[in-house]
């Protein structure tokens, strides 16, 4: 009997999650580091001009010293608040990394809700459980950022963020699930329309 895409996509992120426990807190801090030089050497522009970020969850690269350095330039960040019911994110105005709640399965959300229209962002940083070097992503199973992409201005930069132990030869995907144009992992940046990486 032929796997289903969501039985292969349900293994592939069993494999990932392990991939991801395996990493030890300094490979975390130093992989964060780098991927933070990175996307400021790269998107320094963009990084200025409207940005969705997220709070990391335990086995995610942590940018919150990026965060912090925007902040206190006076820059628009935002992160993600999700309508659990919908099945919908939209862009919260972030004030400061004080100013958070913690909502449903650990997401951190800025307090007060202040929604921000996709049309004021320049980029916004992807996580997910896995990608590949063609730009492919997959999440953890709700379909939030696929949705939220596909209905973003076409001025908006989505660029994938995860620890290089996240690359995997082909990620699982199915019709709705939105490839991205950018890939920052600690060891490079991965451009599939472009070439295939740059090194660091």
């Amino acid at each position: 009997m032929t796997e289903t895409l969501e039985a292969r996509k349900s293994r592939q992120r069993t494999e990932l999650r392990q991939r991801l426990a395996d990493i030890g807190e300094d490979r975390q801090r130093s992989a964060a580091a780098e991927i933070d030089r990175l996307l400021r050497e790269r998107l320094g522009d963009r990084l200025a001009e409207g940005v969705l970020a997220f709070h990391p969850l335990p086995d995610e690269p942590d940018l919150r010293p990026l965060l912090l350095h925007l902040l206190g330039r006076g820059h628009l960040i935002c992160l993600p608040g999700v309508d659990w019911e919908k099945k919908t994110m939209t862009p919260l105005r972030l004030e400061s990394l004080d100013g958070t709640r913690r909502g449903r399965h650990g997401v951190i959300e800025p307090e007060p809700r202040t929604p921000i229209d996709a049309g004021e962002l320049s980029l916004v940083l992807v996580p997910g459980l896995g990608f590949d070097r063609r730009g492919r992503r997959l999440g953890r199973g709700g379909g939030f950022y696929d949705r939220f992409l596909a209905d973003c201005p076409p001025q908006v930069l989505p660029v994938g963020v995860a620890f290089d132990e996240q690359l995997v030869e082909r990620v699982e995907t199915g019709p709705h699930d939105i490839s991205l144009p950018m890939v920052i992992t600690d060891t490079g940046i991965i451009e599939p329309g472009s070439s295939t990486m740059s090194a660091r």
